[in-house]
């Protein structure tokens, strides 16, 4: 009879030994599923920073390059009233060379170097100054506005 209780808590012992590793082995499982999903996830975040990244790369180089397409139209802008200038400058030169000089009564002939349409561009070029001073201001605000 005693060794049947030996033999019955030594079976006992061994089944809670097996129990006890089954358990551990089904829990090392579950920790390596989670390991693996861990992992998984941290390559899904990894990848979402990458095309953040990328994106914010490609918007930084849009902005760029509107930056710089609008400096190239702001610099054509100020070609052209500069030559708006010089022709209105131009104007004036020849209307003051026309007038009429002390002794005679008639104005001095002399050849104009603008068109008829060159001179109605250029009878418009003092609101054009007006235009133009508004121009640089407005550029002036952009400037500060985009620093």
């Amino acid at each position: 009879m005693p060794a049947i209780i030996i033999v019955s808590a030594i079976l006992l012992i061994l089944t809670g030994i097996l129990v006890a590793g089954v358990f551990i082995i089904i829990q090392q499982k579950e920790h390596k599923k989670k390991l693996a999903l861990a992992a998984q996830l941290e390559k899904e975040e990894e990848e979402r920073r990458k095309e953040k990244r990328k994106k914010m790369a490609a918007e930084r180089e849009k902005a760029k390059r509107r930056k710089k397409e609008r400096e190239e139209r702001r610099r054509k802008q100020r070609e052209e009233d500069a030559e708006m200038v010089m022709k209105f400058e131009d104007y004036l030169k020849t209307q003051m060379e026309t007038q009429i000089q002390p002794g005679n009564d008639e104005p001095m002939p002399k050849k104009s170097t603008t068109t008829a349409k060159d001179d109605e561009v250029l009878k418009k070029m003092g609101a054009m100054n007006l235009a133009v001073d508004l121009m640089a201001k407005n550029e002036e605000a952009e400037e500060k506005e985009a620093q």
